[in-house]
């Protein structure tokens, strides 16, 4: 985890994930992260963030069967579980749910050790224990009630040679009705690269003194100078920012900034192979505004022009198009066209409309000159002089 991988490359957490980190997560392209089932599209939320990753985690829901061999979740990283196996006996934890915890209640001894685990920058272990109540086993034969069976959490940085313990659960102080969530800091002497830890109930009564553990978890912060290094820098975050890219222009989502070729395309599923099945074409946010704006613009011509021709009994532009025939220009484009594709009315007026407006341009002239002449006095002409 130096530097940390990029984002996109995380996946949805199952039973072979190894190192698993858990916050919450600001979607920002929701259409990538339906299609890629919540493999892109989102950044994770600095508030609340732990600044760290799980690197031990076992729920008990995966066992096969009481043998440790049996257990398919891979973040469990067991070295010895000692007489105890998972069941409903005595209930499950109230973090996670599910139907099963580790129950011990064999009059061997009672402990659940961890292998060594990398620590190193600090962190915390958290678990949930039940110790149950008296009378408990009342309703419950096979869960006992807890008198003296004291449950410890100790860690060792020396492969199990020596321990120290991180804290004690005495019956008469935590026994309950539920599971209850213990979580300890780890001290400097535990933050090693090979440190493990274990559950142990040294001193119990075999007869009862059962107790369970569920979803134990621990947590490693990630360096302090993670998100400032630069290994991250260069590395981490252009990779995610390629990935994502990448990942909105297969999905064709508004967040890309263009369409791909044929070539890119096939690409994709090269890239994406957990959930890119083909190309589809996707209206984006600005091309679906230009269509239903063009759909608006024809029903509203649509509209108009029914109500001219209901009202005015009018087709539509018929006075645009006259003023535009009224043109010389227009006049000469028009001598050009096929008759037939011009109205009526205008077919007769389109070969002589030339001829006739060089005429009235002739007798504007002369009306100009005679109207001056009219006008002009001596005074007038003294003036311009």
């Amino acid at each position: 985890l130096s530097p940390v991988p990029p984002l996109s490359r995380w996946r949805p957490c199952d039973v072979s994930s190894l190192v698993k980190l858990q916050a919450q997560a600001c979607v920002f392209d929701p259409k990538i992260f339906q299609l890629s089932a919540a493999a892109i599209g989102y950044d994770v939320c600095s508030k609340g963030f732990s600044q760290g990753v799980f690197v031990f985690e076992d729920t008990f829901e995966h066992w096969g069967n009481a043998s440790l061999a049996s257990n398919r979740m891979a973040s469990a990283h067991w070295a010895t579980v000692s007489e105890a196996i998972p069941s409903a006996n005595c209930g499950s934890g109230n973090v996670r749910g599910g139907e099963k915890a580790l129950v011990f209640a064999a009059a061997t001894p009672r402990f659940a050790e961890t292998r060594d685990l990398d620590v190193s920058s600090g962190g915390w272990v958290e678990a949930e224990l039940f110790l149950p109540p008296l009378g408990f086993d009342v309703a419950h034969e096979h869960c006992k009630t807890g008198y003296i069976g004291t449950v410890n959490l100790d860690f060792s940085a020396n492969g199990g040679r020596n321990w120290t313990r991180l804290n004690s659960y005495e019956p008469a102080m935590y026994r309950s009705e539920k599971f209850f969530k213990v979580q300890e800091e780890l001290p400097p002497a535990a933050c090693t690269n090979a440190t493990r830890f274990r559950f142990i109930q040294p001193i119990y009564e075999s007869a009862r003194d059962n107790w369970a553990l569920d979803n134990v978890k621990v947590h490693r912060y990630l360096p302090p100078d993670w998100s400032s290094s630069a290994a991250f820098a260069a590395g981490s975050v252009p990779a995610s920012a390629k990935d994502t890219q990448d990942a909105q222009c297969c999905g064709d989502t508004d967040w890309c900034n263009r369409r791909l070729t044929r070539a890119e395309t096939a690409a994709c599923r090269d890239q994406f192979p957990e959930w890119y099945s083909g190309s589809r074409y996707l209206l984006r946010l600005c091309e679906l505004f230009v269509c239903v704006t063009a759909l608006v613009s024809l029903i509203k011509a649509a509209y108009v022009a029914v109500q001219e021709w209901l009202m005015r009994s009018r087709l539509p532009f018929q006075d645009e198009l006259a003023q535009l025939h009224s043109l010389v220009f227009q006049s000469a484009l028009f001598t050009r066209l096929n008759h037939s594709v011009l109205p009526a009315k205008y077919r007769a007026r389109s070969v002589h409309h030339v001829d006739d407006y060089s005429m009235s341009v002739h007798r504007a002239a002369r009306m100009r000159d005679e109207f001056r002449s009219q006008l002009d006095d001596g005074e007038g002409q003294g003036e311009r002089k």
